[in-house]
């Protein structure tokens, strides 16, 4: 028996009670947080010891990824500090190898149901508000803002993907594209804080010129233009799918008031769907298209 079916009592009473409090009062308790946090320990100790479980690397870092996905999610303002600090509890339970094939870590693929739950749901939740304000809607996402943003993204991913794909050449063991794609993400994240807190957003037209200046000196037989057309398609392609997990995000932050869904029953269903086949559907199901 996976060890994640160790943990399901406690997720599961996770679940209920930060879905209720964040549904009713807007607010995901300190108190259940640090009840499941505690009731992990013992059951742990126990994993552990009675060999249902290794103490490796991989289970050392999983909660630690976890914990740094949600505090940049949080320093970015895409994730309110209940919600960062859910995500780490969850990082810390959902022990499951459903995905260690192509994923090495748990908080990985509790980050994609995540979204992968979110997006679909805010989907289906949304198509009545489509429908019914089809020329607002599509006024405001070609209008100047939503267009801004995306540059932005766009920018910033251009950045930061060559030197993370160069570096990927040189290892002896590559990343796979999960992976890599994850590190690119939180990469992105941390760059945009950081030129938000400088207050210094023009800066990353420097880093992009700086960027192809380097390229040009160390990498210039990249310089063609099939090499270069399709580095533009994979970066478009990938600040696309950034740029849409930050506006779903957006869309269900629990401290807005008015928000339509609340955060923490999605997250719960991610967490749920971490032992399941959601994340080969979806592959499945654009591989088909591929074809």
């Amino acid at each position: 028996m996976q060890a994640y079916f160790y943990f399901l009592p406690l997720i599961l009473t996770l679940g209920a009670f930060t879905s209720y409090t964040d549904i009713k009062f807007r607010k995901i308790k300190n108190k259940h947080l640090l009840y499941c946090f505690f009731a992990s320990i013992p059951l742990y100790v126990y994993l552990l010891t009675s060999n249902k479980i290794n103490l490796n690397i991989n289970l050392l870092l999983n909660p630690l990824i976890g914990l740094a996905i949600g505090f940049l999610l949080f320093l970015t303002y895409i994730w309110g500090a209940g919600d960062a600090k859910l995500f780490f509890l969850y990082s810390l339970l959902v022990n499951s190898d459903k995905y260690s094939d192509i994923i090495p870590c748990p908080s990985l693929v509790l980050f994609i149901n995540v979204f992968l739950v979110s997006f679909l749901i805010i989907t289906l939740v949304s198509l009545k508000n489509i429908f019914q304000r089809k020329q607002y809607m599509l006024k405001a996402l070609f209008s100047a803002q939503p267009l801004q943003a995306f540059f932005y993204t766009f920018l910033i991913v251009f950045t930061v993907a060559w030197p993370l794909s160069y570096l990927n050449n040189w290892l002896t063991s590559r990343i796979n594209i999960f992976t890599l794609s994850t590190i690119l993400y939180l990469s992105y994240l941390s760059i945009y804080w950081l030129l938000e807190k400088l207050r210094r957003k023009n800066m990353i037209y420097l880093l992009a010129l700086l960027g192809l200046i380097l390229r040009l000196i160390f990498d210039f037989r990249s310089f063609s233009l099939f090499v270069i057309g399709t580095y533009l398609k994979t970066t478009a392609a990938l600040s696309l799918i950034f740029y849409i997990i930050n506006t779903v995000f957006n869309a269900i932050k629990t401290e807005e008031k008015d928000s339509v869904i609340s955060f923490a029953p999605l997250m719960f269903l991610g967490a749920l769907a971490v032992n399941t086949n959601l994340i080969f559907l979806i592959m499945n199901f654009f591989n088909f298209f591929r074809k």
